[in-house]
């Protein structure tokens, strides 16, 4: 059980639903119900919330490096056309500038980090599915679809998708989150992830409103 000193980053809600879930089972409990199963998924659902709160930190540090280069690269802009310089060869000269203002020593780190916990995120949301679709009076009428497509396709079955396997990771957009192995225009239309943040929006609201269902 959390305490107020634990509170929750994102899963705050869905985290005392869970509690909720399992205390009602722990008093008289459903056909179908295991206690180790919702033990591990409350852990799971705690772990789920560092990465998250982690990866927001990470995502937010791009956000805001990107906006530093974007109104540095104004700023050149408007001086190039106030004194009427040739822009790519002013942008020559001030090209050393640019790993000063990235820091890239710093977001290397950054987006190793960012792409290890977001990985593993999809991981542990998958597992978590798995665990609330075998628990009893919940089942597999639960389904979140963002993860489990980013989990089974672009992460760990690419190949047995028919998808061309591409090496790329998106961070800094404030309200989308991280991106994972999107830009093939072919992959693209069969499936593109939409960012870690709208795919554990999808699946917060729906693991709330199956336990929701069920304590009602």
């Amino acid at each position: 059980m959390l305490t107020k000193k634990d509170k929750l980053f994102y899963f705050e809600s869905t985290y005392k639903l869970y509690e909720e879930y399992n205390k009602i089972n722990t008093q008289n409990p459903i056909e179908g119900y295991q206690v180790g199963y919702t033990i591990d998924g409350l852990e799971i659902l705690r772990q789920l919330d560092y990465l998250y709160k982690e990866i927001t930190s990470f995502n937010n540090y791009f956000a805001e490096k990107n906006e530093v280069l974007t109104r540095q690269f104004e700023i050149w802009e408007n001086h190039c056309v106030k004194n009427n310089i040739d822009y790519s060869v002013y942008m020559e000269e001030k090209r050393h500038e640019i790993p000063k203002l990235s820091n890239r020593k710093k977001s290397n780190e950054v987006s190793f980090k960012a792409k290890l916990f977001t990985e593993m995120f999809y991981y542990k949301a998958f597992r978590l599915r798995n665990i609330i679709r075998y628990s009893g009076g919940l089942g597999k009428k639960f389904e979140c679809e963002g993860v489990r497509n980013v989990r089974n396709i672009l992460i760990e079955h690419p190949e047995k998708s028919g998808f061309i396997y591409i090496y790329s990771f998106g961070l800094g957009i404030k309200e989308i989150g991280p991106i994972l192995n999107t830009g093939n225009l072919e992959n693209d239309k069969k499936f593109k992830d939409i960012g870690l943040f709208k795919n554990a929006t999808e699946f917060k609201i729906n693991l709330e409103k199956i336990l929701t269902d069920f304590i009602n």
